[in-house]
């Protein structure tokens, strides 16, 4: 196994130990197998609250938003996830976007990241919501 991925489940173990109870019983007992079986024996990186959650991997928020889409979000919120998810695929993967190189496009962009410019806009990415979900455990506990 890839050393990023061994490294990455390590970092998921450290994080799922600090959790509490109630959110790591909704994980299925084989997963978590998975995890301890795969993570790196020679890597380390102390976990301890949100202090570290900055410097992740990012296998590991992969990981991480695996387990909340699959395992800790409500029905509704992993349809929305899984939709975004296809979406972003369809656009990486449409044939057109992949061989067509489209000036006109690249000037709109420009443009658009110009005028922006001057107003910070902050869209929330997946991955962030998933930061943001584990940060607010944290400070409940």
């Amino acid at each position: 196994m890839d050393s990023n991925f061994e490294e990455a489940f390590y970092e998921v173990s450290e994080i799922l130990k600090i959790l509490p109870k109630e959110i790591t019983d909704k994980i299925p007992e084989k997963f978590i197998q998975v995890i301890e079986q795969n993570k790196s024996k020679t890597y380390t990186k102390e976990i301890n609250g949100l202090d570290n959650l900055q410097d992740l991997k990012k296998e590991t928020i992969a990981i991480l938003g695996l387990i909340y889409r699959d395992f800790l979000c409500d029905k509704e919120t992993r349809k929305e996830l899984l939709i975004e998810e296809q979406k972003e695929l369809d656009e990486a993967f449409n044939y057109n976007n992949m061989f067509k190189k489209d000036d006109s496009a690249e000037v709109a962009s420009t443009i658009k990241k110009e005028t922006t410019a001057l107003i910070e806009v902050k869209e929330e990415t997946w991955y962030t919501k998933v930061i943001n979900f584990f940060k607010h455990l944290f400070k409940g506990h």
